[in-house]
């Protein structure tokens, strides 16, 4: 089948099921990982802070 004859061919639609229906990213980690990720941005906010506080000392306009 060449691609003219691929494109020609009609399109089967499908019900969109409840899964589909999400967000992709909410359905990338278990809900435990979620929780674990939730809980670390503090600590993660902190280093990204001290990051840029460094680079900013390093790099001033």
């Amino acid at each position: 089948m060449n691609h003219q004859e691929i494109l020609n061919q009609p399109v089967e639609e499908s019900e969109p099921s409840s899964a589909s229906s999400q967000h992709s990213v909410t359905m990338e980690n278990s809900p435990e990982e979620t929780i674990r990720r939730m809980r670390s941005l503090p600590e993660r906010a902190a280093r990204f802070k001290e990051s840029l506080d460094t680079l900013r000392e390093a790099n001033p306009r």
